[in-house]
């Protein structure tokens, strides 16, 4: 997919200007370059594990924004969730979570590995970070957990400028991985991982299907390798 997308810039670069503050095309495969692993299942070192996972509980200060940002974050890195998760979230779906530890996430499709709806481990780093913004938030229980400017839902867009910005202010400003939401999902794979959580249940707690178990073992193969680690029985 990477390559394609690298053959579709040098096709655009070569119909456009070849200043890059004059075509998109320079500045998107700028982008694209800017990280070599720049894959889904690239993975922050334990010591920015860390750190990502402290930042949530950092104080908003009275900064509503910030508060729904780092609630954002939170359920990102704290139970998995994707972007579309997220913003689908409503504010009973966070006071669920908190009461009983387990996140019910939606993703808005029905195909096979990636089901409509199912339930994640809600990590306790991160209630914090939802139970402040819950207090600022208030609202009824089907409203949106996080509006943007007009009440409804943010964007995904929205959601993946949220994250970078949190994940280079947790890990500094060039990291040596994505800042964006995947990344937070792969660090909470790599805790239910460290956690000895079975594989079958990682991949429920994920979203993933017991049909599409090799999906959830790539993802883990993916984390040893990066980690070093010498594998599950």
């Amino acid at each position: 997919m990477l390559s394609m997308a690298a053959d579709v810039f040098d096709l655009m670069m070569a119909e456009g200007s070849s200043t890059p503050g004059n075509n998109p095309a320079l500045l998107a495969r700028a982008r694209l370059e800017e990280i070599p692993a720049n894959d889904p299942t690239s993975f922050p070192d334990k010591a920015a594990r860390s750190l990502l996972t402290a930042l949530p509980s950092s104080e908003p200060d009275g900064d509503s924004l910030r508060a729904r940002d780092l609630a954002v974050f939170a359920m990102c890195i704290g139970a998995g969730a994707t972007p579309t998760a997220v913003s689908l979230a409503s504010v009973s779906c966070l006071e669920l979570g908190i009461a009983s530890g387990f996140m019910r996430l939606k993703s808005g499709t029905t195909t096979v590995k990636r089901p409509s709806e199912w339930e994640s481990i809600l990590l306790p780093d991160a209630v914090g970070a939802l139970r402040a913004w819950l207090d600022l938030r208030g609202g009824s229980s089907d409203e949106p957990a996080f509006p943007g400017r007009f009440g409804t839902p943010l964007s995904r867009a929205r959601i993946f400028r949220s994250v970078a910005a949190l994940v280079r202010e947790a890990v500094g400003p060039s990291p040596a991985f994505r800042a964006c939401p995947q990344t937070l999902r792969n660090a909470y794979f790599s805790i239910l991982m460290d956690m000895g959580i079975p594989r079958e249940e990682i991949s429920l707690r994920m979203g993933w299907t017991l049909s599409v178990q090799e999906q959830a073992r790539r993802m883990e193969l993916s984390w040893l390798a990066f980690s070093g680690g010498g594998g599950r029985p």
